[in-house]
């Protein structure tokens, strides 16, 4: 009997080995796939952008599909700063997952590409049992679904001007299997133009929400003229003073540098260092 546990033991703890996380992630981030797990009060960047392939992919992983995974940590932020997350295969379903974490501020980031068919539909950014997140200027296009999970976000919770487009859903959840319900949280001023600009079909029941607010955004009326969203009677909820496109919002990307350009020069620095130079001078002529 001893030797069946400790057998067992053993297969436990090999299982737990093989299922290890990707590494930690560098900051700046450059080493994606990777994950932030139990952290708190970090500001994470980027500095260039992020294209993981099949190459990078490990299925032994834990969560191996997700290609940067913010996981129980507190108040952290994910400044892409203008860069952008994208994949170049199928195997890598989630750019973005954020996932059992408090106050997590994901901003300026482009993410596309990732086109995993159903039923483990491919997903630009999901957030999954989180309290108190802050969604704001990031561009989400061109994927399977845009933005998709369990939004249980808490009254200060903020979705602000990010532009949704090109994607078959702009909002929704993961798979068929998944549910998307909004707890209390801000979905204002963003701009939406989808295939299907928020998919109601995995709200959670009523008794599951709590009073989301929906107001000021932008709804390509190609699509979804009626701005049907998830609310606190599950699906009749619409955004209280919708507008149609244009989308006022612009997202600009990196800032760089021209390539070749000289920097700019402080010249009152330059005055103070030719004084110097020149009282010194004269200082050793008297000399």
């Amino acid at each position: 009997m001893k030797k069946i546990i400790f057998f067992l033991m053993v297969l436990f703890a090999v299982g737990v080995v093989s299922a290890a996380n990707y590494p930690a992630c560098n900051n700046p981030i450059d080493n994606a796939p990777c994950v932030i797990m139990g952290e708190s009060n970090v500001v994470y960047t980027l500095e260039d952008q992020v294209v993981v392939d099949a190459g990078d992919y490990d299925g032994s992983k834990q969560d191996p599909d997700t290609v940067i995974f913010i996981s129980g940590s507190n108040n952290i932020e994910l400044d892409c700063k203008g860069y952008s997350i994208s994949t170049t295969t199928d195997s890598f379903r989630i750019g973005v997952h954020v996932f059992d974490s408090h106050a997590i501020n994901v901003t300026n980031c482009e993410i596309y590409d990732f086109l995993s068919a159903p039923p483990s539909a491919g997903l630009g950014l999901s957030v999954f049992n989180n309290q108190e997140h802050f969604i704001t200027g990031n561009f989400i296009h061109d994927n399977r679904v845009g933005v998709g999970g369990l939004f249980s976000a808490g009254p200060f919770a903020k979705f602000e001007e990010n532009i949704i487009e090109n994607n078959e859903v702009g909002m929704g959840p993961a798979h068929p299997a998944s549910d998307l319900y909004f707890d209390e949280m801000n979905t204002q001023n963003n701009c939406f133009a989808n295939e299907i600009n928020v998919d109601p079909s995995g709200c959670y029941p009523p008794s599951y929400q709590s009073n989301p607010s929906w107001d000021g955004n932008y709804w390509h009326d190609l699509f979804s003229p009626t701005y049907p969203v998830c609310g606190v009677d599950g699906f009749s909820r619409t955004d209280n003073t919708p507008s149609n496109y244009p989308c006022p919002l612009t997202f600009e990307g990196p800032v760089l540098q021209p390539e070749g350009e000289i920097p700019e020069i402080n010249t009152s620095a330059v005055i103070l260092i030719i004084a110097v130079v020149a009282i010194g001078a004269v200082f050793v002529k008297r000399k």
